[in-house]
């Protein structure tokens, strides 16, 4: 039994076949077992996360982190509260001010962490960017992958 083990919620359901999530699995998987850790991994879609690791904490073997994307801002802080002093936590994609507080004070010898992109440097970047525009010129309205424009009132699209 390895000493120390890791649980990983990844979201949905694993019989959905999301080939991205069953990499994720496959790796994490692969990662334990390189580095001697026990990996456990489970599914839960967003509702569901924070049921399906408290479960996880009430079973009779310890957990010493758990890796988790949360679904949203509150369950991110639904997690930080349960999981403050209790376990490890490593949020995947996920920051707020509650991430922030969290880590001056999660807990003496329990990892801690985010790996997530900095999106203050990514909004000062942007802003820089967009206060060069000049009237007329490329917009900086951010719009997702496959937007599109709708039309003006009173046009045709």
């Amino acid at each position: 039994m390895p000493a120390r083990t890791v649980f990983v919620l990844l979201p949905g359901r694993k019989e959905e076949n999301d080939h991205y999530q069953l990499l994720q699995e496959e790796a994490a998987l692969e990662a334990g077992r390189r580095l001697g850790v026990g990996a456990e991994v489970a599914w839960a879609p967003a509702f569901d996360q924070l049921r399906v690791v408290k479960k996880r904490l009430l079973e009779p073997a310890p957990v010493d982190a758990v890796v988790v994307e949360p679904a949203s801002r509150s369950s991110t802080e639904l997690l930080l509260r349960e999981l403050r002093g209790r376990t490890g936590l490593v949020l995947l994609n996920a920051w707020s001010p509650a991430v922030e507080d969290a880590s001056r004070s999660w807990g003496s010898g329990l990892p801690f962490g985010t790996v997530s992109t900095d999106h203050a440097a990514m909004a000062a970047s942007r802003a820089s960017r967009c206060s060069g525009s000049r009237a007329g010129g490329p917009s900086c309205a951010s719009r997702g992958r496959g937007a599109r424009r709708l039309p003006r009132s009173g046009s045709r699209p």
